[in-house]
C-alpha cells in the first residue's frame, strides 16, 4: 500500500458496461479509487482489493482493512492488534 492516492470518481457508464455484468457490484453508487505507484515493485508484492471494504485504525500509523461486515472487520482488528507495537 505504498502507492500515492490520486483521486476518486464515479465510473463512466461505458466503463461499467464493458467490465461488469452484475449490477449489484456495478450499481450507481460504484466508485473508482485511483492510485499511482511511482517506484517499481516485484510482481509478487501487489494485490487488488474489490468489494465493500472498511477499516479500523490500529494506531497513528496503521490500519486494518477487511470486508465491511462488522464481525469480519472486528475479527481482523483483533488479529492485528499488536501491529502498531511491532512497528
Amino acid at each position: 500500500m505504498a502507492a500515492r492516492y490520486v483521486e476518486r470518481w464515479s465510473p463512466l457508464l461505458s466503463e461499467v458496461q464493458r467490465v461488469c455484468k452484475d449490477l449489484v457490484w456495478c450499481g450507481d453508487d460504484s466508485m473508482v479509487e485511483d492510485f499511482m505507484m511511482e517506484q517499481p515493485i516485484p510482481p509478487y508484492l501487489f494485490a487488488f482489493a474489490v468489494g465493500e471494504l472498511g477499516f479500523r485504525e490500529m494506531g497513528p500509523r496503521t490500519r486494518v482493512y477487511a470486508e465491511a461486515v462488522p464481525e469480519v472487520l472486528d475479527t481482523a482488528a483483533i488479529e492485528f492488534t499488536s501491529t502498531e507495537e511491532m512497528i
